[in-house]
């Protein structure tokens, strides 16, 4: 039986493809042992940013009973107003009312990563909402109750807007295929413009789970790549604003940067860039703990270092391309991008220099994508309502990302809001597979072809033109390594591009 939760409110329903679904933020929480309104009545104050498409529009206060101290998730409508919150345990309605419990054990007693939940939205007028959350495996209904701190569940519930409220249709729990870190969640939208790709960090260095949910199913799958298989005690990633890049951060022993590029129709990671940062965050006096975000253009990476013996921070511009570090500020929550993807904001506290003293501010990057002290950074900007500030970027979906037009991959026409675009339909053959000396094909692509085979970096190994649709090829095959190759076939008359693995045996 579904369970219907009646709440009232008022949903304002926008044009058919509007996505302003991330345009709130939950910002920090104000704890009822500080005073949050002068009485302690056990609320949690909570400040809610709103933005609009060119800048934050306003900050209020919300007080819910329980807080969001370790990570947050939000959800708007169409038109960019408040629906709900999660906090790991408690989905939340825009009121502070509590809908449900996600979870039996007591607040407490919960283990909750940064990162480790997230609303989607399907890119369709169905009215459902999808949560996805990630949980320990120390969990009272775990197959495995000794995997303290490490993530091995995970769940999905669909949560349905109704005339009086919202209705939780239903919510799957799924084992994951591989042991996760804590949290490590972020998803981009698929080609096709209406489904979400989403990458969680597996406890080894090459080991992710990769899913893909569309408003029928999802679908998780352990998912390698050809790096080295270390462990990593603190790791944190991000896709970039236009969904090409995938950017994973190792802290601790291994203090590395890897940039992948994205395939957004395959979901598939290749050209890898690593940036060994053992020079700039040290083991020495320096935490593990280095979130970050990516400039709106991807060019930029901000991060925040802490040096636990000094008690001192710093927020610092990664250039990606000319590979220069320029310190930005002091004693600031790393920068997140808004979701309107104009600006950046930090948080900062407490500090004798502020204008106000123990008040927190919200401070601005003007132009991000601009190298070092062009980026313009403005201090206390924004006075907060509340005690507290993010160390961390709000975990939101870049729910303006639409589909990539016309290519093989957005079958589903959804800029064209009258009716569903037709796109012819083929496929090819790779056999055997897995193989070691010659590949034979055989397809229905419009001639000419152009065949490229990939390594598992995205490193071109193979490329002809080809005039048949069967044909074989042989030269360099055997001299591959063993592993997982990708293998495109693209006709060089219709804007169709085919895709498969292809696996090289000894």
């Amino acid at each position: 039986m579904n369970k219907i939760l009646l709440i009232t409110f008022t949903l304002c329903m926008n044009t058919l493809f509007a996505q302003r679904e991330a345009y709130n933020w939950i910002w920090g929480t104000c704890f009822p042992e500080f005073g949050c309104d002068g009485i302690d009545d056990g609320l949690n104050g909570t400040g809610i940013m709103k933005f609009n498409d060119d800048s934050l529009e306003s900050i209020t206060t919300k007080y819910f009973p329980a807080p969001f101290t370790l990570g947050s998730a939000a959800i708007s409508d169409s038109s960019g107003n408040f629906l709900m919150a999660f906090n790991g345990k408690t989905l939340f309605d825009s009121s502070g009312s509590i809908l449900t419990e996600m979870n039996d054990l007591p607040f407490n007693e919960l283990i909750i990563a940064y990162r480790g939940f997230l609303f989607l939205k399907p890119r369709v007028n169905d009215g459902y909402y999808y949560l996805l959350n990630s949980y320990s495996g120390n969990f009272a209904n775990s197959p495995n109750p000794y995997n303290v701190g490490i993530d091995t569940l995970f769940s999905v519930s669909k949560i349905k807007v109704v005339e009086v409220g919202f209705s939780i249709e239903e919510t799957i729990r799924y084992e994951l295929p591989i042991l996760t870190v804590p949290g490590g969640i972020d998803a981009c939208r698929h080609a096709n413009g209406r489904d979400w790709w989403f990458l969680k960090l597996g406890q080894r260095k090459n080991h992710y789970v990769r899913g893909l949910l569309t408003p029928y199913s999802m679908q998780l799958e352990p998912y390698y790549t050809n790096q080295d298989s270390a462990y990593t005690n603190f790791a944190w990633a991000s896709f970039s604003a236009d969904g090409s890049k995938y950017v994973h951060w190792f802290g601790g022993h291994i203090r590395e940067l890897q940039v992948f590029d994205f395939d957004r129709c395959t979901g598939e990671l290749s050209n890898l860039q690593t940036f060994d940062f053992g020079g700039v965050i040290s083991n020495d006096g320096f935490i593990d703990f280095t979130p970050f975000s990516l400039s709106p253009d991807g060019s930029k990476i901000y991060m925040v270092r802490s040096n636990v013996q000094l008690v001192v921070s710093q927020n610092f511009q990664f250039d990606l391309g000319t590979e220069t570090l320029t310190v930005i500020s002091d004693s600031l929550g790393v920068f997140s991008l808004t979701p309107n993807l104009k600006q950046m904001i930090a948080g900062s506290c407490c500090v004798d220099y502020t204008p106000t003293p123990d008040v927190p501010y919200a401070n601005i990057l003007k132009q991000p994508n601009a190298e070092g002290v062009n980026a313009e950074f403005i201090p206390f900007y924004y006075e907060l309502p509340l005690y507290g500030f993010n160390y961390t970027p709000p975990n939101q979906a870049n729910h303006l990302l639409g589909p990539v037009d016309g290519t093989v991959c957005d079958t589903l026409g959804l800029n064209d809001e009258t009716s569903i675009k037709k796109l012819e339909q083929f496929s090819f053959n790779v056999f055997p597979n897995p193989g070691n000396e010659v590949i034979h094909f055989t397809t229905d692509l419009p001639l000419p072809l152009k065949l490229t085979v990939r390594d598992n970096q995205g490193r071109t190994v193979i490329e002809k033109t080809m005039n048949q649709k069967s044909f074989s090829i042989q030269d360099g095959i055997a001299e591959l390594n063993t592993g997982i190759y990708f293998i495109e076939l693209k006709s060089l008359k219709k804007p169709n591009r085919l895709v498969k693995k292809w696996m090289k045996m000894e």
